[in-house]
């Protein structure tokens, strides 16, 4: 069990000014040895303690997303409008800001495709996206395509079907 450090006082460290104190040992030489430092060193760019045994990811993957095929109800289905490119607002359905956990007089800012930040906020009796023309133009999504949007905690992910 290591010692206890010295208790602080105003003034350690050489800053006396008329007051005591102790000052505070060097830590020099007190920290781990090189070798237990190299081995914890190898193990995490090896990916595994000694013995082989994994080590847990210190980053979790990200989920892959999946589509809207795959899992509809996470999906936002954007029917894309001239005004949509323009940057005009766009209408989500109340029970989608729902899921997302909003309700009226709340807003969700997210970073959507390019880490375009995208704001949806609930005025009135509407959620919208304040404009998802950034999101659009980077799908050059045209007028009549479809968009499928989701959002998974502060991103938001698309894709687009074109018009046929």
């Amino acid at each position: 069990k290591p010692a206890p450090l010295p208790r602080r006082t105003p003034g350690a460290n050489g800053h006396h000014h008329g007051r005591g104190g102790i000052p505070v040992p060097s830590q020099a030489g007190n920290g781990p040895d090189a070798a237990t430092a190299l081995a914890a060193l190898n193990a995490l760019a090896s990916g595994t303690r000694g013995g082989g045994v994994p080590l847990p990811h210190l980053v979790p993957n990200p989920r892959p997303t999946s589509g809207p095929a795959s899992d509809p109800r996470r999906w936002q289905r954007i029917d894309v409008t001239s005004g949509h490119l323009r940057g005009e607002p766009v209408a989500v359905p109340e029970g989608y800001a729902a899921q997302l956990g909003m309700r009226p007089g709340t807003l969700l800012s997210v970073t959507g495709p390019g880490n375009n930040a995208v704001v949806l906020v609930w005025r009135d009796r509407q959620p919208v996206f304040d404009s998802l023309q950034p999101v659009l133009m980077r799908l050059n999504a045209r007028p009549g395509d479809s968009v499928y949007v989701t959002v998974d905690g502060y991103r938001l992910d698309a894709q687009l079907t074109s018009a046929v």
